[in-house]
């Protein structure tokens, strides 16, 4: 037997802790095995502990290929060809009634939105795509995203009813959501679209009143905060409130707002959560304002817990655990633009050199980029096959790779291993004060 290569070590005061990237098993244990597993002097372990270090995965057989074992789990995600979920996130439009400061997308097209023709393009795709043998979907999940949807509310209501209708045929689960600023939901929209569907709202606000006016704007130049508040307040009364996904945007600019926010609406939504604001697309130069995933779980999120247990809302889980491969490089997700352009990934969308094809009667025509994303791997890097970290990080993901070293094949380490050690101490005190 051996000590397993991705163990990592702990103490927190003077408790000693193991953390497993393979295995993600956490255990206290006595500093005496914490010895004998760096020394690999596994032998001088008694029976009974051992035994719990190998159900854990921290001790593992002599012969065991670990790398192995992390990479067939990825791959067996990756490449399978029949995977539970279709996931499709629709654009109907580029075109927004706001002008968000810190908007990633810069997408000029001719074409203001999807038309009757494009939407049979699409019904078509869903249901070759359906149809395929290789295939065994067991539910759709649609995602009405922009641009504003709602600019073209007649597209996405006739969308949802096609793609659910399909769904419903095949005996399928259907699912929705749609992600937008809220300021053109009205009870059309609610009784035609939300209800029926059961569709999510994902909704953004940005602090309190002037915060969120200085930075979430009309074209006109006044701020969407009131209308935003009107519309939650109409969903509420339309019985909509457990749809309600309110994310909080935040930044390095607006940390006070906070618990404004969580106070003002914390009874009118069903979940109510913070968003790290990213650097991308056409907000790229932003990066000094934005928030760091490691910035945020070790010094920003623990000052939350006060006033999320003051109004009875849970953080979000501490961002640690198996990586699994994202929708870039996963079969059945789809991200289709109003020109019928398909991509990988939503940050991407209106960049037409990473467009991965375009939908021609009712397929996609696929370009190299299709293999190039689909195809891509932390396991390219051997530098990334000799960390540790690599089940913790898979080298982050392809378009961070992508924005971090202007290529999705170059390494990008998202973490070392003194922040994923700060971020499972704060996992285990979470558990421990919900004891």
């Amino acid at each position: 037997m051996k000590s397993s290569f991705y163990n990592i070590f702990f103490n927190i005061e003077d408790k000693y802790y193991i953390y497993n990237t393979l295995s993600t098993s956490i255990l206290a244990v006595p500093q005496d095995v914490i010895s004998h597993l760096k020394s690999n002097s596994i032998d001088n372990i008694d029976e009974h502990g051992l035994e719990i270090l190998k159900k854990n995965g921290m001790v593992v057989k002599f012969d065991t290929n670990e790398g192995a074992i992390y990479e067939h789990y990825y791959n067996s995600i990756q490449y399978c060809s029949n995977p539970e979920e279709l996931r499709l996130v629709i654009l109907p439009t580029y075109n927004c009634n706001l002008q968000c400061s810190y908007c990633f997308e810069n997408c000029n097209t001719a074409k203001s939105h999807l038309t009757d023709d494009d939407i049979s393009e699409i019904i078509a795709f869903v249901e070759n795509e359906l149809s395929l043998p290789y295939r065994a979907y067991k539910r759709i999940l649609l995602i009405l995203f922009g641009g504003e949807p709602l600019l073209y509310k007649n597209v996405c209501i006739e969308l949802t009813s096609k793609i659910s209708k399909i769904a419903n045929e095949k005996s399928l689960i259907f699912t929705s959501k749609i992600i937008t600023n809220a300021t053109l939901i009205n009870q059309d929209v609610i009784t035609n679209l939300i209800i029926p569907n059961n569709m999510r709202i994902q909704i953004t606000l940005d602090g309190n009143k002037d915060v969120h006016d200085s930075r979430r704007r009309y074209k006109s130049g006044d701020g969407s905060y009131d209308k935003i508040n009107e519309v939650i307040h109409l969903l509420n009364n339309n019985g909509c409130k457990d749809l309600i996904d309110l994310r909080l945007n935040i930044d390095k600019d607006n940390l006070d707002c906070v618990e404004d926010v969580f106070n003002g609406f914390h009874s009118l939504c069903g979940y109510l959560y913070v968003g790290l604001l990213r650097a991308a697309g056409n907000n790229s130069c932003r990066t000094n304002e934005c928030i760091t995933d490691n910035e945020y779980h070790i010094n920003i999120r623990p000052k939350f817990k006060p006033f999320l247990k003051k109004y009875k809302k849970e953080l979000h889980n501490i961002a640690f655990g198996k990586k699994r491969p994202c929708a870039m490089n996963r079969i059945g997700c789809y991200v289709i633009d109003p020109e019928l352009y398909v991509y990988k990934c939503e940050n991407l969308v209106g960049e037409a050199a990473y467009s991965v094809g375009r939908i021609q009667n009712g397929f996609i025509k696929r370009n190299s980029q299709y293999y190039e994303q689909l195809s891509w791997s932390p396991f390219r890097s051997e530098l990334c096959k000799r960390c540790k970290l690599l089940p913790a990080c898979a080298s982050d993901c392809a378009y961070r790779c992508l924005k971090h070293t202007g290529s999705m094949q170059n390494t990008h380490c998202a973490m070392t291993e003194q922040e994923l050690i700060e971020r499972v101490k704060l996992y285990i005190a979470d558990n421990a004060s919900d004891k």
